[in-house]
């Protein structure tokens, strides 16, 4: 009976160990889960933060851009102009102005685009993170639950 019974308390024993160790692995699953979930994140956030300072770059290289061949033409009517043509001048700069605030237009629609673009990018990759974290977590508890 003696034997029995220390043959119990052993085989109690070593599952409750079993079960320890089964607990701990879920728990650390679910903190390299929740790690590998929080690296993402900072990435996505990296990445989007890359895109809109490349975007704000690009904008403001097509602006240089724009600004340069405005004063090459401007340079290079003065040389041709004569008198009679400087009032066909005032026209023409007139004509850039309007093309360049149009242009200006362009470009900011774009930016704000694509800064939409990454906070909605940014919104799915949390849900995603958020949902296989809930995952995680119902696989921790049904192994709590066993």
């Amino acid at each position: 009976r003696e034997e029995k019974r220390q043959a119990q308390e052993k085989r109690a024993r070593e599952e409750q160990e079993k079960a320890r160790e089964a607990k701990k692995q879920a728990a650390e699953k679910a903190l390299e889960a929740q790690k590998q979930a929080d690296q993402k994140k900072e990435q996505d956030k990296i990445q989007s933060r890359e895109k809109s300072e490349e975007s704000e770059e690009k904008t403001q290289n097509e602006k240089q851009e724009v600004k340069e061949k405005e004063m090459e033409q401007i340079f290079l009517k003065e040389m041709e102009q004569t008198d009679q043509e400087k009032s066909q001048e005032v026209e023409e700069n007139a004509s850039l102005e309007k093309e360049k605030e149009k242009d200006k237009g362009i470009v900011q629609e774009e930016v704000e685009e694509i800064e939409i673009e990454a906070q909605v990018e940014d919104m799915v990759q949390t849900d995603q993170a958020k949902v296989e974290c809930e995952e995680i977590a119902r696989e921790v508890k049904e192994i709590k639950d066993q």
